[in-house]
């Protein structure tokens, strides 16, 4: 049995899960990153910044769509209980370490924020797959494919920085290889979420749904990026720009995969 498709959250609420993995993703990405390649401590805080200012537009996307929106003061309230409330202090804590490193400089700062851009990412995974409602959403598989994307389409948009702003962000080797192992394993995740939807209890009108747009996102979200970074790792002495094709496409593959889950496959 099928119910019928879930309303309530739109590409509004779809925004936020694109935006917040793809900001604080980056965050993460950034700083294991600089863990393994030097990065410089100016171009990390950069990056945070910018990935604040997208996760912010998320935040921002899901405000829209909150009938009363002067009660979304109230989210702060059950931390006990909601991970939407766990979402928010996870925000607060990624701002102070951001904010610490703007005003008192020191590594420690970029550390803690990129622990709250974590708990962020977490947070996010969970409100997804707790939606016990939509079959599509609750499988336990979804946690998995929420974070591991994040940080798919965060190293897609440090791609991006690296081959625009090399100042901000040197392209060292490290990127395109941790690119392309975070790319393969979001197609992997998909696969399996794909071929474990009936056994999951995902209705039949969903899975024509998925089964739909899985060519698509092959092609143009797994295969095309993996490409374009095997490319990068083989040709050492690319010029720098093309380090934002794949990037760009990474991108572009969570967040397709993301608006047609949360829109077009969430039936009751």
């Amino acid at each position: 049995l099928t119910g019928k498709l879930q309303t309530f959250w739109d590409m509004r609420a779809a925004m936020n899960f694109i935006m917040g993995g793809l900001g604080s993703g980056a965050v993460v990405f950034a700083y294991l990153l600089s863990l393994a390649d030097p990065v410089p401590f100016g171009g990390l805080r950069i990056i945070f910044t910018i990935a604040a200012g997208i996760m912010g537009v998320g935040l921002f996307f899901v405000w829209l769509k909150i009938g009363r929106k002067l009660r979304a003061a109230y989210v702060v309230l059950r931390p006990d209980t909601s991970w939407m409330s766990r979402e928010v202090y996870a925000v607060a804590v990624f701002g102070a370490g951001l904010f610490g490193a703007w005003v008192l400089p020191h590594p420690a700062w970029l550390a803690l924020a990129a622990l709250g851009a974590a708990a962020f990412l977490y947070a996010q995974a969970r409100i997804l797959q707790a939606s016990k409602g939509i079959p599509a959403w609750r499988t336990r598989r979804m946690i998995w494919m929420l974070v591991l994307s994040g940080l798919a389409e965060g190293a897609g948009l440090n791609a991006v920085i690296a081959g625009l702003f090399p100042e901000v962000l040197p392209a060292g080797f490290a990127l395109p290889i941790a690119a392309t192992v975070l790319v393969v394993i979001a197609a992997s995740l998909w696969r399996g979420y794909v071929d474990g939807a009936k056994a999951s209890g995902i209705g039949a009108a969903a899975r024509r749904v998925l089964m739909k747009a899985t060519p698509r996102l092959y092609a143009f979200g797994h295969l095309a990026p993996i490409v374009g970074y095997f490319g990068l790792i083989a040709w050492t002495q690319a010029p720098i720009w093309l380090f934002i094709l794949p990037g760009v496409l990474a991108i572009a593959g969570v967040a397709y995969w993301k608006a047609i889950v949360i829109t077009r496959a969430s039936h009751f």
